[in-house]
């Protein structure tokens, strides 16, 4: 029991340092362009990390508050009312500004390709991660621990343990050295209370006594554009903002985007 509050006295303590450095860190994360890759996975930590579904891996390039991202589904097939592969499959690309939450999908990048969608997000819809969401602090139903260094590999992380309450389920936050200032956060929360990392792996637990977990990463592999990607970013600036297609939203978006694949195909999304 004084182990317990021990524990409970020291998340406390932690909870409050969080929002201390969160409201002293407020300042805008500087835009900039390059290349991040997203990649998002369930597996059984019983069984040497067996991957329960295939990886879904996004390649996401940005410049300034504008970002193209490959749209993944996941199309399933059936024998006998049974699935029997999950196979992501990449169905085209989808240029999002931050600035107005206009959409446009896309089925090839190329500065030549013209729009095949037009959208726009509300609050409460995102896409692939919602890397742009704003910061929210904890919740008081979840128990944060206080933030350790680990070793993973030949790569230190300092890991953050939050546990919740309500449900039994929990998360194991990873973060990283901070190598430049950039629009993506995996926990913009964490990202700005501890300025000088940058959570790059999140682990949740269904629950924390099930060895069933889902794995978040992100890793950035480029700072710059070519060439050719800077002017498809100026090409396809030009189309959103001089588009002849009508506002739908971003469900009926989604499901036109669908009819340009394979008729009998059973997407869904990742």
């Amino acid at each position: 029991m004084q182990l317990f509050l021990k524990a409970m006295n020291r998340a406390v303590l932690l909870v409050v340092f969080l929002l201390i450095a969160y409201s002293c860190n407020k300042k805008l994360i500087l835009y900039k362009e390059g290349i991040v890759a997203f990649k998002y996975y369930e597996s059984d930590m019983n069984q040497k990390n067996e991957k329960i579904l295939p990886s879904s891996e996004q390649l996401i390039w940005f410049k300034d508050s504008v970002v193209i991202m490959e749209r993944k589904m996941m199309d399933q097939y059936y024998e006998n009312d049974s699935i029997t592969q999950r196979i992501n499959k990449l169905i085209g690309f989808t240029y999002l500004d931050l600035k107005n939450m206009r959409c446009q999908d896309y089925l090839k990048m190329h500065d030549t390709a013209k729009p095949v969608t037009n959208y726009r997000l509300t609050d409460k819809e995102f896409l692939c991660f919602g890397f742009y969401i704003l910061p929210k602090p904890f919740k008081a139903s979840q128990l944060v621990f206080p933030s350790k260094d680990t070793i993973i590999g030949d790569k230190k992380f300092k890991m953050v343990r939050v546990f919740n309450k309500l449900d039994s389920s929990g998360y194991e936050y990873y973060l990283q050295k901070r190598l430049s200032d950039n629009i993506f956060h995996l926990n913009a929360f964490l990202d700005n209370s501890f300025p000088e990392f940058q959570v790059v792996k999140i682990i949740f637990y269904y629950n924390v006594l099930s060895n069933r977990v889902s794995v978040t990463e992100i890793n950035f592999i480029a700072d710059s554009l070519s060439k050719q990607q800077n002017a498809i970013f100026k090409q396809w600036e030009h189309n959103s903002r001089n588009t002849s297609l009508p506002t739908s939203s971003m469900m009926n978006a989604i499901k036109n985007l669908l009819e340009y694949q394979i008729p009998d195909s059973n997407f869904i999304i990742n």
